[in-house]
Parts: C-alpha cells; sequence; structure tokens
C-alpha cells in the first residue's frame, strides 16, 4: 500500500523560528542571525509580526514596524531565505478581555488585521507561508474562526500555504489548512513520529513547528524518526544551541544527499487502525519490530491492499468495522486485535462474568506457546509487564497458540477463508516488550521487511528514489553501542544510511 506525504515544496523547509523585537529592531543583528542560520544549511524561518505592536489600535497599524517586517524579509531574500509569518501572535490591550474566537467585533479586527498584514507582504519573494496563532483546542467555535481568518489571507492576495499552530485536528481541518502542525512537545522520538503519522490522517502535508529544546541527540532522532514518519519540514525553536544547529546542518547534509526532494515513501504491507482514542505503544511496538505502517481510521473506512492489519486494544472499533476487518482476512490478510469484545468472529466464546474485565494478578505475564507461530516455536516463552486485565474465552473453532501463567488461553488463531484471525486476551498495547509478537505476526502474514534489525533499539524504514534506489534509514534510539548488522555497529543514539538498488 502507498505510503503518501505530500509536499508544499521544493527544497524542504528547514529552519528555526526568530524572535525579534520590533521595538529596538536592529538591522545589523538581523543580517548576522540570518547569515549564520544560513551557513549552517538552513532555508527558513518562522517570524512573528507580534499583533500588539503592529496593531496599537482597532482600526490602525504601525506603519514602523510595517517597514521593519518588510526590511526583516528583505534581508531574508538577500540571503537566499524565505520565512513563515505567524500572524495574531499576542494580544493587544485594546482587546478589552473579549473572547477572540466569539466576540463578532474581535474577530473582525483580526480578519481586517490579517487581510491588510498579507495584502502588504504576498508578493514579497521572502514569504513562503502564514501560520495564524490558534489555541491548541478543537471545536466548531475555532474551525469558523480559522476559516474566517484563512478567508482573510485569501482576501489579503496571498497565495502562499496557510495553516494553524498548536496541532489541531488535521482530519477536521484539511478542507481549508494547507499543511498540518504537530509538536514535539513528547520526550521521546517516537512519540513524536507517532504524532506525526496521525496528523497525516488528514491528507496534508506535515510540517513540525517545534523540535523541542531537549539535546543535539534528541534534535538528531526527532529529525531523522518524524522524516521517515512522513514530515517534510522542520522548525526549531528560537536560539537553538550550538549542537542543535549542528546536528541541523548535518540533516540539511543528509537531505541533499539523499536528495529529498525526489524521494517518497516506501509501500507498506501492515496497517495500523485507529479509532478516536489512539495509542502510540501499539505503534512503539510496530516500530521496534521494523514494521513500516499505514494508518487507517476507521471513520475514514478501512482500506484494503495490506496484508497485516493491527487493531489495538484502544482502538475499539464499531461493528461495521469488524465486518470489514473479518472480510478482509477472508481475503487472505492477517488480522490481529488485541482485548477486543469478541464473538464468533474469533472463533471463541467469551467467559467473562456479568461482562466484568478479569484483572491481571500482579508482577509479570508470561506466555508459553503450545505449537510453532510464525518465527515463535513450541516452548517459546514472551514476557509482559504486568498490564490491567485479560479477556477470559473459551476455544469454539479458533486454536489455542499461547497459554499465560494459569493455562488461560492467551493468543489464538482462527484460519478465515484464505487469511487468518489473531486474537490476543490481554491488552498488551499497556504493556512493553510487545515488539516480539509483532514480529512473528509480520513473519506470519509474509510482510516484506527488506532490512530488519532483530535489536528493538534499532528503528529502520526507508524512502524510495525517483530513479528507483532505496535509501534505508537505520536509527540507535538507546544510549548503548548497538550492532545493528555484521560489520555495522551504530555509537549511541548514532544514524546510518544505507543505499540499495531498485526493489524488484
Amino acid at each position: 500500500m502507498r505510503r503518501s506525504d505530500g509536499r508544499l515544496n521544493a527544497p524542504a523547509w528547514l529552519g528555526v523560528s526568530i524572535s525579534t523585537s520590533w521595538r529596538d529592531y536592529d538591522p545589523a543583528v538581523v543580517e548576522e542571525e540570518l547569515a549564520l542560520l544560513r551557513a549552517h544549511g538552513l532555508n527558513l524561518t518562522r517570524s512573528f509580526p507580534l499583533w500588539p505592536d503592529f496593531h496599537p489600535k482597532p482600526d490602525r497599524l504601525d506603519k514602523t514596524m510595517l517597514q521593519r517586517y518588510e526590511d526583516l524579509l528583505d534581508r531574508h531574500a538577500a540571503q537566499g531565505m524565505a520565512t513563515v509569518s505567524t500572524l495574531l501572535s499576542g494580544e493587544p490591550s485594546w482587546c478589552g478581555g473579549r473572547d477572540p474566537y466569539r466576540d463578532v467585533w474581535l474577530v473582525a479586527r483580526q480578519a481586517w488585521h490579517v487581510r491588510e498584514l498579507t495584502a502588504r507582504f504576498a508578493d514579497h519573494p521572502a514569504v513562503a507561508g502564514w501560520l495564524l496563532e490558534a489555541p491548541a483546542r478543537d471545536g466548531e467555535v475555532l474551525e469558523s474562526w480559522a476559516q474566517l481568518m484563512i478567508d482573510a489571507v485569501r482576501a489579503g492576495g496571498a497565495r502562499q500555504a496557510v495553516s494553524l499552530d498548536h496541532g489541531h485536528d488535521p482530519r477536521r481541518l484539511a478542507a481549508i489548512v494547507d499543511w498540518t502542525c504537530p509538536q514535539a512537545s513528547d520526550d521521546d522520538p517516537l512519540g513524536v513520529a507517532f504524532a506525526c503519522e496521525l496528523a497525516r490522517l488528514g491528507g496534508q502535508p506535515v510540517v513540525l513547528n517545534d523540535l523541542g529544546a531537549g539535546s543535539d541527540h534528541f534534535c538528531r532522532l526527532v529529525l531523522h524518526a518524524t522524516l521517515l514518519a512522513g514530515a517534510t519540514g522542520w522548525l526549531a525553536p528560537n536560539a537553538p544551541s550550538k549542537p542543535q544547529l549542528l546536528e541541523m546542518t548535518r540533516f540539511a547534509d543528509t537531505l541533499t544527499e539523499i536528495d529529498f526532494d525526489r524521494c517518497e515513501r516506501l509501500p507498506v504491507d501492515t496497517a495500523l487502525v485507529v479509532s478516536a482514542a489512539v495509542d502510540r505503544w501499539s505503534y512503539v511496538a510496530a516500530r521496534q519490530a521494523d514494521l513500516a505502517l499505514g494508518f487507517e481510521h476507521e471513520a475514514d473506512g478501512i482500506a484494503e491492499g495490506y496484508l497485516l492489519y493491527l487493531v489495538p486494544s484502544t482502538a475499539r472499533p464499531a461493528a461495521a468495522s469488524w465486518r470489514r476487518l473479518a472480510a478482509l482476512a477472508e481475503q487472505g490478510a492477517t488480522v490481529y486485535a488485541s482485548h477486543p469484545e469478541p464473538d464468533e468472529m474469533f472463533g471463541v466464546e467469551n467467559q467473562r462474568r456479568y461482562g466484568r474485565p478479569h484483572p491481571v494478578s500482579t508482577g509479570p505475564v508470561r506466555f508459553t506457546f503450545r505449537t510453532d507461530f510464525a518465527g515463535l516455536h513450541a516452548g517459546d516463552e514472551l514476557v509482559f509487564d504486568a498490564g490491567h486485565t485479560y479477556l477470559p474465552v473459551r476455544p469454539v473453532s479458533a486454536e489455542v497458540v499461547a497459554v499465560d501463567d494459569e493455562g488461560n488461553p492467551a493468543l489464538l488463531v482462527k484460519r478465515h477463508g484464505a487469511g487468518r484471525l489473531v486474537l490476543c486476551t490481554y491488552p498488551l498495547e499497556q504493556m512493553a516488550n510487545a515488539y516480539r509478537l509483532y514480529d512473528a505476526l509480520a513473519e506470519a502474514a509474509e510482510v516484506y521487511r527488506p532490512v530488519a534489525v532483530p535489536d528493538p533499539r534499532i528503528l529502520v524504514d526507508g524512502l524510495r528514489h525517483a530513479d528507483g534506489r532505496e535509501w534505508y534509514c537505520l536509527l540507535n534510539l538507546s544510549p548503548d553501542r548497538v550492532t545493528a548488522r555484521p560489520g555495522a555497529t551504530l555509537p549511541p543514539y548514532g544514524v546510518e544510511w544505507l543505499s540499495c538498488g531498485r526493489r524488484q
């Protein structure tokens, strides 16, 4: 199945936010800062024509501030750089405590501000796009406000891409924004990558607005992990440290080396089914098993074409989605479900009393395999951190593949047409070390993994160049030296790119 990774432009956006003191604007300081960024391979900034400074009275813009912003844009153009202009950042004192999203007069003042600024700078070659400062909340009021502000951008004559800040629901805003903006608020690079994957559900390009303020190795891991997760633009926070800036320089060199602007994500054979409740831990387990994923939101319909469908315990699909998954299994797919509401679809009978879940005893949970299952053999054991509950079932037409410490069915397989249904009676996504089971599921479903590393500390994914070459990235997420393959040992938090021939 092909993964989309829409692009805003070429080359990819790579830059930092810049904080400008408009009341004490110093062109020489701006010139020096932009020259430094350009020397480090960056091509973009995010700038802030602050609403209180530029709009001091309800019906007047400050001409001096407008001239200073034009100077900033001219200096970008002279360096061969561009900027994303962030509008409505801050709040003027004349707002008087009014609600900026519900008060009609204040909404009209904001639209006027946006229209006037875009009309003045829409044709400037240094403007790459427009970003509207908006609260981190969703709903009809926010969406209506966003539509009015974006209409004001267009009314001002701007044709550049436009979006909202603060990572709003990408599926709800896909029709009006040109890219989505997840933020690196997570301290785990895979968590940030997961946010990028979810942001792609709206079908729009993903630009990471804030790489976070962590260490140089955190910056390195986030840049590469989100690239593999479909991001096509990156912005660091204001005044990144020198080590962070050097990491961005190295990343810029990597984008040039692999000719990123002519690359696309590799097709995938595995789908992660998500719903209103999403669980990043199933994503983490899949990535530890070197499974590249497509995301299927059940509200949009679950597409065919995958060999393996993963339904984590938090997904809770509706009845229609279960019927769809059963049909896909009948056509030859492997469908794995963790701790669902079981019925005859999985070939089991529910043994819960009064519909209540059964708690898990304290301590680790151990699965012992009774029969071979892909790369796991009879007698093999998998140990997981204790979870919350388990699902007591009695097999009817399903085969018990593994049992827990008390002999209860833990993993069951039912042949279903040309495919199979796999049921796990424990919510493994709430535990740890689920990657070995996901690895076995991938082997059972014959998922294509051209480059795989058995160590879960190494993340592997790839890109395909327009000329047919494939690039694979090996990313060490741990503080240890790890041997990823013969002759290749990655240092702590290290990265290695491999070039392969055309995929047949």
